[in-house]
């Protein structure tokens, strides 16, 4: 009878050790470990359907992720949704339709990047350490933009912020133009803090049509250090690019969740979920252990 016990016990004692071990390797790996020279990116990739659904519009280490910004409210990204079946990409809604959010999209696997009149389609990336990054940009659209008299299409807008920091362009000027079908590489380099987040805008000039770019961007960490950013509030980026009619309310965002810190990664199962399948190997444990008691007195 001690013999059965005893096992019953060990068996509690090792679900409860396993747990226990899950939770501190849980608890332990909240940061990604920073080194110079190292390279973050989340570029056009092979993944299948299935997981271009599943990411979320989040990469898999939760450093970047994609969210379409109305250019009448600033410091406002809203969250993607995925749409379409055979070739889907992620927009503003499930069903974005022809509204002047409708075109901001990413499509292609992450690989290109349409805006819509009156909304941004924007990547963003959330600085893991403190440091100086070097951020390179390879750039193209989809069909060349030329300027004709009486044409009504626009360039595409490329920008690049740090909070509310505009650090690309330099200068006065709001946004570079984005005009050729050949790859245009732009590299910049500048200071972050750990938590900072680095939005890359593509934008339309007014008119939406052929707005479609290629882009890739790679994040090189030059230098780290132990700069952490305090508390990181909505920003507001001042937009006076060119804008048409509000839409309608039925086609206004609804989403306006915005992340603050680096989104948490996928670490397997929940926390709860584990403590409750303990709970329950306790409980039967117990009951066994009850009613073979119980038996024996019987007996």
């Amino acid at each position: 009878m001690k013999k059965i016990l005893a096992l019953l016990l060990m068996l509690v004692l090792s679900v409860s050790t396993v747990t226990c071990a899950v939770l501190f390797a849980d608890a332990e790996e909240t940061d990604v470990e920073v080194t110079v020279g190292m390279k973050f990116e989340w570029n056009q990739n092979t993944d299948t359907v299935p997981q271009w659904i599943s990411n979320k519009g989040h990469s898999a280490d939760g450093l970047w992720s994609y969210k379409v910004n109305p250019i009448n409210r600033p410091g406002y990204y809203m969250d993607m949704f995925i749409t379409g079946d055979l070739t889907p990409y992620y927009a503003w809604n499930k069903t974005p339709g022809d509204t002047g959010l409708g075109y901001a999209r990413a499509g292609n696997y992450g690989g290109s990047f349409h805006p819509g009149e009156l909304g941004d389609i924007v990547k963003i990336f959330y600085c893991p350490s403190g440091g100086t990054i070097k951020l390179d940009t390879v750039i193209r659209r989809n069909y060349e933009f030329v300027a004709e008299e009486g044409s009504y299409t626009t360039p595409t807008s490329l920008s690049i912020f740090v909070e509310d920091r505009k650090v690309f362009p330099a200068g006065a000027d709001e946004y570079m133009s984005i005009t050729s079908t050949q790859d245009q590489t732009y590299s910049i380099t500048f200071d972050v803090k750990k938590n900072e987040r680095v939005y890359i805008h593509i934008g339309a000039i007014g008119n939406q049509n052929g707005d479609e770019v290629w882009m890739s961007n790679t994040v090189t960490y030059e230098a780290i250090n132990n700069e952490v950013a305090d508390d990181i509030s909505d920003v507001t980026l001042e937009n006076t690019r060119d804008t048409v009619e509000t839409p309608s309310s039925t086609n206004k965002p609804t989403n306006t969740n915005r992340p603050t810190v680096v989104p948490p990664k996928d670490n397997g199962p929940n926390v709860g979920l584990i403590i409750g399948i303990v709970a329950a190997v306790v409980v039967v444990v117990g009951a066994v252990a009850f009613i073979f008691i119980k038996k024996k007195k019987a007996e």
